[in-house]
């Protein structure tokens, strides 16, 4: 008779890179109650954007701005497809609930996940001293709709590979 895995009541992952592809793995291994997650706040809702494995590997220490993936990511493409709902995010964490769990604490269904960024990142005072190395992203904040952010977005990810290939 294959063993069980133990009952896993909250989860907490970061990893600062592939967070988006272990956690689906966790999830259906464990279903765990609640998950506590890190995202990748540079890349504001609705902008989806995740890290992708590469046979050059990570380097975590030259990783930049790019690492993990984006709130909207996390919440369209990995935990509401697997009974999640979010219940907060808090900073660059997010906290998921499963379905059932999140109704019987009276937020089914859960918070959008515009509004909780919005919350729980975009509006602290102190973003910038918290968070100063996401500067160079601030301007998406700003963006007054989804197609500015995501040409914004773009513009700033050719610039930085530019950057990058020519080591500047």
């Amino acid at each position: 008779e294959a063993q069980r895995p133990p009952a896993v009541d909250v989860f907490k992952i970061d990893i600062d890179s592939f967070d988006c592809d272990v956690i689906p793995l966790v999830l259906r291994a464990y279903r765990p109650a609640v998950v506590i997650a890190e995202v990748n706040v540079y890349f504001p809702p609705p902008l989806k954007m995740r890290l992708l494995p590469s046979p050059l590997g990570f380097n975590n220490e030259e990783r930049g701005n790019v690492y993990e993936c984006s709130a909207q990511h996390m919440d369209d493409e990995v935990m509401r497809p697997l009974g999640y709902s979010l219940l907060q995010m808090d900073w660059q964490n997010v906290m998921y609930a499963r379905d059932e769990v999140a109704a019987a604490i009276g937020m089914g269904g859960g918070v959008d996940v515009q509004a909780a960024y919005h919350q729980g990142y975009a509006a602290q005072p102190r973003r910038l001293a918290h968070f100063p190395w996401g500067l160079p992203l601030e301007h998406l904040l700003h963006c007054a709709d989804y197609g500015g952010r995501a040409a914004a977005a773009i513009e700033w990810a050719r610039a930085s590979e530019h950057r990058q290939r020519e080591g500047v």
